[in-house]
């Protein structure tokens, strides 16, 4: 089974297919997933995201839990993901930096977990409004 899909499509600009269908329940990195897939914009909505953030073999790795640059400079990337359990997730710096359309509410997203989340929103949606954002309460960087 695949468990690690970072920086799976980064730079992959005219990328545009509809994955909504992958089991992606034992994946445990997504960092950089879609940075820079300028035209990405498909429902994945319905992604079992919870082993991000799970150990592999009992072993926490430094990109173990990370959603770091997850969508960064994905700028058409625009679809509902708000049911995501990212309860587990440790890192979400730049997670969405630079995703210009980006304007969903996700304020419900559990980040407690979260102790990384810097420039997780720069540059995005003046549509999407702190009262859409996750609350980061652990963030320390």
């Amino acid at each position: 089974c695949v468990r690690d899909m970072a920086e799976l499509f980064n730079r992959t600009f005219s990328f545009n297919q509809d994955i909504s269908g992958w089991d992606t329940g034992m994946v445990t990195d997504m960092g950089g997933m879609f940075s820079g897939t300028t035209a990405f914009n498909q429902d994945i909505g319905d992604w079992d995201v919870t082993g991000v953030g799970q150990s592999i073999d009992g072993i926490k790795g430094a990109d173990i839990g990370s959603m770091y640059g997850m969508f960064w400079g994905a700028t058409n990337f625009n679809q509902n993901i708000s049911a995501w359990n990212v309860s587990k997730v440790i890192i979400m710096a730049n997670m969405f930096k630079d995703a210009s359309t980006f304007d969903q509410n996700i304020s419900a997203w559990n980040v407690g977990m979260v102790t990384i989340c810097s420039d997780f929103s720069d540059n995005t949606s003046s549509g999407w409004t702190t009262d859409k954002k996750p609350n980061f309460t652990s963030c320390t960087q």
